[in-house]
């Protein structure tokens, strides 16, 4: 697959960057980015075919939990 390749200028937090990488033994920033991309269109494809298609069939929220840091 020859895929189109985009040169963008990022700010990133050092903390997520960091933690990611450690998660993932990436060491390469553009890698990094790559990976995170890819499961972010994993993570949203999934959920959206996996959506129920009437709001009778989403169960109902009884509580929420807030954690604050």
């Amino acid at each position: 697959m020859n895929a189109m390749q985009m040169r963008l200028i990022v700010t990133l937090d050092d903390e997520l960057v960091a933690k990611a990488s450690k998660l993932t033994s990436i060491t390469d920033h553009s890698a990094l980015v790559h990976a995170a991309l890819e499961a972010l269109i994993q993570d949203q494809t999934e959920r959206q075919l996996g959506e129920p298609t009437t709001s009778e069939a989403m169960p109902q929220r009884t509580h929420l939990i807030v954690k604050k840091q």
